[in-house]
């Protein structure tokens, strides 16, 4: 996982409450995926994944939920909920 820089122009990297691992303080861990939010914006800085296009099973959005989530592993003063993305053409991503 890459970090950012010292020199930021965004806001610092948050730092995770309890981290899956103790040298990864800013890294949110997620299965195949990890994210590293902005402090001050309150999206991903960095999103990276690991994709397994030979997996036995994909699943669309259809089969999955098709609402926004917040993360109950960060405090929601540190993260954007659902009605941030409701009626507009930001893209929610996949969750």
């Amino acid at each position: 996982m890459p970090g950012i820089k010292r020199d930021h122009r965004f806001g610092g990297a948050l730092r995770i409450p309890r981290p899956a691992r103790p040298s990864a303080v800013s890294e949110l861990r997620y299965y195949n995926h990890s994210i590293i939010m902005c402090t001050e914006r309150r999206l991903a800085y960095i999103s990276a994944s690991n994709l397994d296009f030979a997996a036995p099973v994909m699943a669309g959005r259809k089969d999955g939920r098709t609402t926004w989530r917040t993360d109950p592993r960060l405090h929601a003063r540190h993260q954007l909920a659902d009605r941030f993305y409701d009626h507009n053409d930001y893209d929610k991503g996949c969750i």
